[in-house]
This record gives C-alpha cells, structure tokens and sequence, in this order.
C-alpha cells in the first residue's frame, strides 16, 4: 500500500450541515520522504510530504467523496506515474461517503458550495501557468547540472531555446485568457494544441531531469525530446504570428492596469533569454541589441505604472493609456517570436514598430499621460522609502 495523507483544516463549527462542502487533499510523494507539520498557529493543519529532490507535484480534482469519488482517487494514487508525486483534492458537498467522515478521515475544512466551485474554477484556470513555471524550473535546474564547458554548449543553447518557446506560450495564454473570445474555434483549438504540447515537453523534460539528479547529466536532452514535440513547438509559435492572432483579442471588456502588469512581467522574460543565446551564438548576434531596447522600453511601462498606482489613479482614469499599452501588449504576444526568428533584424520586423509605437504619439493617449503627470506634481504626496 503507498503512503498517503488527508490534509486537515479545522472547521469552525463542530457540526456539518448539508450546506456545507468539503475539500481533502491526499498525495503520493516520491521516494525519499520527509515528514514536516506547520507551526499550530497557521489556519490549516496539514502533515505534508517532501521528497529530498525539489518537486511540483501535479494536482488533480475528483469530484464527490462517495464510493466512486474515493476509488478514482484510489486508482490516481495507485496507478499514477512513479516520476511524478501526485496530488489529488477530493470535493464534496455532504462529506465522505455521506456520512462516514469519521472513519474515512474525520471531519475536514467545510466550504460553502459556491466555495467548493470557484475554488475549483481558479486552480483550473491557472493549471497551465503553473505547469509551465513547473517546467522551466526543471530546464534551470537541468541548467544548473550541465556541465559548463564548450563540449556542452549546444546542450545549453537547447535548454535557452525551449524556455523561449515556453515564455511565448505562457504570454499568449495569458492574452487568451484575459481578452480572448470564447466563441472563437480556431483560437480554441490553437490553445488546446498549445497546452498539449506544454504537457508532453513537460513530462519528457522531468523525466529527463530525474535521470540526471540520479545518474549524472550524460545523455543529451534531445534524447529525451522527440522531433514532434520540437516542431509542433516550432509550428504553434510560427502559427501565433501567421494567423494574426493580435485581432481576436480585441475584447471590449475594460482594461485593468493588473492584467497588464502580469503580461508585460511576461514579455519581459523572453528577451533575457534571447540575449544570452545570442551573446553566444555567432549567427544571432545582432539580437541582443533589439530584445535589449524591447525590454527596456517594457520596463519603462512598468515603472510609469507603478508610479501612477503610487498616486492612487484608477483604471477608469487612464482609459485610452490602457487601451494603447494593452494593444502594444497583445502585439508583443503575438510577435514575440519574432524576436528570435531569420526575420527579425529585417526593416519590416513587428518588434520594431511595436518600438515605436510604445511612445505615446496619439493625441488622447498623450494628453492623459500629461493628465496624469500634472495630477500627481499637484497632489504634492509625500514619498516613503519603500515607494
């Protein structure tokens, strides 16, 4: 029988009630374990796993703590991948097997239905970012293993490539998932193909990973990754450009200085990785320079939000500045492969009027940049260190 655990919180009532809903948590860690309890004053209690190798374990929802409920959840952790520590977060309205909680595993963290759902909803929603962040912390550590030597340099351009790839993925996702339209199939079934290709380089670059920690880093990870995953790869970041994505997230829903703070957090992570492939890559050489002004120009953005957010302006006063940056934003997504690809030192290179563009040339734009600007010299607010 493998080891498992409930994860407990308590409740503030000591009677459930059939409003109330339910949420366990169970998992199957990987071998070595050790066994660490949070301090008592957190607001959960739960005795937890960690393995001496660092990982993200993945996480599954089962719906309904009844028979079937737990024997899925049985079949998971049973079943599962031996290379993956799995967790999975059991939901249910009434309690396990409606009223056996007390043997099953005791009386655990009630939540209101609407709770249990939109709990649900978030980690669904974020999955996807998390399984990319999951992976590009296994392409560092693989980084980290790799031998630093001539021998080994392609081995660590591959690695600075396919975090290039990812740091696309992860942008336009974010795109789709903050101005994206539902209605849209062929968006759809680009992002589905995107997220199945992010899994399978995923579960190939663990793997890959796992037998580098317990053997040494010998192979090559191309060995690891088939040619598939590699084009596809190739095929959906050539496609982003192609099929002009940039006009379908064109939502008219208002812009939030937040959602462009997180894509913009985004873009800004590609360039760092292109200028070191092409400080060491003779044929790239000229992309430094151009993902250096890219990143400068988006930092810049970042701070002047940053400073209007400081005065206390609201996104209902920055309007039009909002709709501009998210349309240079949603453009970067689109073309941010462009910035490692045969075209882009050419005279007609999107990045390069996206550099442009970023100056606030358009009247109204313009005007509430100087809006803002005066509002805040007026308000005379005093700064404190941390601002």
């Amino acid at each position: 029988m493998f080891p498992c655990q409930f994860v407990a919180s308590p409740s503030s009532s000591s009677v459930p009630t059939l409003a109330s809903s339910f949420l366990w948590s169970i998992r199957k860690p990987l071998p070595p374990i050790f066994f660490s309890c949070p301090s008592s004053s957190s607001s959960s209690t739960s005795l937890s796993f960690s393995s001496s190798l660092p990982q993200q374990p993945l996480r599954c929802p089962v719906l309904g703590a009844g028979f079937a409920g737990l024997s899925v959840a049985w079949h998971l952790l049973q079943h599962g991948s031996r290379d993956l520590p799995l967790l999975v977060d059991i939901y249910d309205e009434v309690g396990i097997c409606a009223g056996a909680s007390g043997v099953a595993g005791g009386l655990l963290h009630p939540y209101s239905p609407e709770e249990c759902w939109n709990r649900l909803i978030i980690e669904c929603k974020y999955v996807d970012f998390r399984l990319i962040k999951s992976v590009l912390d296994d392409l560092q550590l693989l980084e980290n293993l790799c031998p630093k030597t001539p021998d080994w340099e392609s081995e660590l351009l591959e690695m600075v490539l396919l975090k290039i790839y990812l740091g696309i993925f992860r942008t336009f996702l974010l795109c789709v998932r903050k101005w994206g339209d539902d209605d849209d199939a062929s968006l759809g079934a680009l992002v589905v193909r995107m997220k199945d290709c992010i899994s399978k380089l995923g579960q190939a670059i663990h793997k890959f990973y796992l037998t580098s920690v317990e053997d040494g880093y010998r192979m090559d990870l191309a060995t690891y990754i088939s040619d598939d995953i590699v084009e596809e790869a190739a095929s959906l970041k050539q496609e982003i450009k192609d099929l002009e994505y940039s006009t379908r997230l064109s939502s008219k829903s208002p812009v939030k200085k937040d959602d462009l703070m997180d894509i913009m957090d985004s873009l800004l992570e590609s360039p760092r990785y292109i200028v070191y492939f092409a400080e060491n890559h003779a044929l790239y050489a000229g992309y430094a320079e151009l993902s250096e002004g890219f990143a400068e120009k988006l930092t810049f953005l970042k701070n002047y939000f940053c400073f209007l957010t400081l005065h206390g302006f609201e996104d209902r006063q920055l309007g039009p500045l909002l709709t501009h940056i998210k349309s240079v934003a949603v453009n970067a997504a689109c073309n941010n492969g462009v910035l490692f690809s045969r075209s882009s030192m050419s005279r007609n290179n999107p990045i390069r009027d996206l550099l442009k563009k970023i100056i606030f040339a358009e009247a109204e734009v313009h005007k509430t940049c100087v809006q803002a600007l005066i509002s805040s010299k007026l308000s005379r607010q005093a700064y404190k260190e941390k601002d």
